[in-house]
């Protein structure tokens, strides 16, 4: 089988009662239902003692869907529009036992051969979950899988929940994918996740220390100038710290760089303001949302952002600037 791009958004719970349910569908008629399937899925992901793997940033799983074993061998990440995008390899294998030679007939073969050699394989830490996937067509013609996930990462003794939504494009435009996740997160009690079922069961395994020298960087740096900025790369940011508050104790460095990107997209709207006309009713109302985020960002731990009141905007603040974005570039 052929390379294919994943692109998706996660979504992570954020309260009680977070996953959709059939009456999402049936008070979003426009979304089209074009199949729905729930499975039990168990996966083992492999590296080599050198983590040789991990230093090209690719991963190698082998999961048991229903009935099948799939080997799926991830390559380096990317960003588009601020959603992650993968490059991804699945083959079919016989069972759970990891063997890179299963992708020679590829393009990534030859890759992975370079990379391990005949070193043998380590199992890292496992996921076990049930998905339950509906494949629909958005009201714009794309189609996304929405996934619901519930289980466990498991590392030796210690375990953490996966509690979690990801929407995948199959085909079409990625801002439909960021609409969804913002319909979904009206409804439900949703926060964004920044992090894949690897990079959590890594920390969760204590294979990677946590990474605080890029926000004591940030913090030491002098701020851009307005016009310098980047609203989408900010709100990357500012997801990103946002979750680490919640999952590494409320450091306070974290709420401090949520802070920080707080303050560098109300200082970019306030330019925005100025530069684009058209735009005028929308950058005002999103300064005096935003006004209001600065707000509950002084309330955490609790509060909006905590119980996912935000997420909404949030998500649909992205979409808008993907069309702004695209609005420039034409």
């Amino acid at each position: 089988m052929a390379a294919f791009q994943e692109i998706e958004l996660k979504l992570k719970a954020a309260g009680a009662n977070w996953a959709p349910t059939a009456a999402f569908f049936t008070d979003h008629p426009d979304y089209t239902i074009l199949s729905q399937q729930t499975q039990e899925f168990e996966a083992l992901y492999y590296d080599t003692n050198a983590r040789d793997l991990a230093k090209e940033s690719m991963t190698f799983r082998v999961r048991r869907e229903g009935d099948r074993w799939i080997a799926t061998s991830k390559g380096r990440g990317d960003e588009t529009h601020g959603l992650h995008v993968r490059q991804e390899w699945n083959v079919e294998v016989q069972g759970p036992e990891p063997d890179l030679r299963c992708f020679a007939h590829l393009e990534i073969g030859s890759e992975l051969v370079r990379l391990v050699g005949e070193r043998p394989l380590e199992a890292l830490f496992k996921t076990r979950f049930e998905r339950s996937a509906t494949l629909l067509q958005t009201p714009a013609g794309s189609v996304v899988e929405l996934a619901i996930d519930r289980g466990q990462i498991i590392a030796g003794e210690k375990s953490v929940p996966i509690q979690e939504i990801e929407i995948e494009l199959k085909s079409g435009h990625p801002q439909d994918v960021i609409n969804l996740g913002a319909e979904l997160a009206a409804v439900y009690p949703l926060r964004p996740e920044k992090k894949t079922k690897y990079s959590r069961g890594v920390e969760l395994a204590g294979l990677k220390k946590l990474q605080t020298e890029l926000a004591e960087k940030r913090e030491n740096t002098q701020a851009p100038k307005p016009w310098e900025l980047d609203p989408l790369s900010s709100l990357m940011v500012f997801f990103k710290a946002l979750e680490d508050y919640f999952t590494h104790g409320e450091r306070e460095t974290d709420q401090r760089i949520i802070r920080q990107e707080t303050q560098n997209i109300l200082r970019w709207l306030g330019v925005a303001a100025e530069l684009y006309e058209s735009e005028r009713a929308e950058i005002t109302a999103a300064l005096a949302y935003w006004r209001r985020i600065e707000e509950t960002v002084e309330q955490l731990p609790q509060g909006p952002l905590y119980e996912g009141s935000y997420t909404a905007y949030l998500l649909k603040f992205w979409g808008w600037l993907i069309s702004m974005r695209q609005m420039k570039a034409t």
